[in-house]
């Protein structure tokens, strides 16, 4: 998306629910009961009205598996930076459905760890307060950072970065001390 493009989606009447992240413009719309979700999602014949179609080829699923020494496994810290829930010991899993399930993978201590990995996660400016402070609870440290970007570590030294972009954070991050 265009910083035009979500410029004047965020100026639009009507999107308070929505959050601006990498890829676009996103809603999450919490229901009670699957009926309640059939019923919500019979009225994307609105959407259709409006020139929206469905695009089933795009549909896909990324895991990610992030290798550390046994000693440097971290799943508390990728659960926490990333909003996931716990999933089985050594894996986490967004509890929409809508991201990567990652998890642990743990080296064998005679060979050296010869590749890096890089994620980035972006979040709506009114919860990247949050997930800072629970992946620094979490034991991560930030690495680098700026208004609205913030790089961490884990014990291993993987690298992840949350962003507020392009929605722009509003409070400064949590004291890692």
């Amino acid at each position: 998306m265009s910083e035009q493009g979500w410029r004047e989606f965020l100026a639009a009447d009507g999107v308070d629910d929505w959050v601006v992240l990498h890829g676009g413009a996103t809603a999450v719309f919490k229901v009670g009961s699957i009926g309640e979700a059939a019923r919500l999602a019979a009225a994307s014949e609105v959407a259709s009205a409006h020139g929206a179609v469905g695009d089933r080829v795009s549909v896909q699923e990324v895991q990610l598996a992030i290798a550390s020494k046994p000693d440097a496994v971290d799943v508390g810290f990728w659960r926490a930076v990333l909003g996931y829930a716990p999933l089985g010991d050594d894996a986490g899993v967004d509890p929409l459905g809508h991201g990567s399930t990652v998890w642990m993978q743990e080296l064998d201590e005679a060979k050296p760890l010869r590749h890096a990995m890089h994620v980035d996660v972006s979040v709506g400016r009114d919860h990247v307060e949050g997930r800072l402070a629970a992946a620094l609870a979490a034991g991560g440290r930030v690495v680098w950072e700026s208004e609205e970007h913030w790089t961490l570590a884990d014990r291993a030294g993987n690298r992840v970065c949350i962003t507020a972009w392009p929605d722009g954070a509003t409070k400064a991050p949590p004291d890692p001390a």
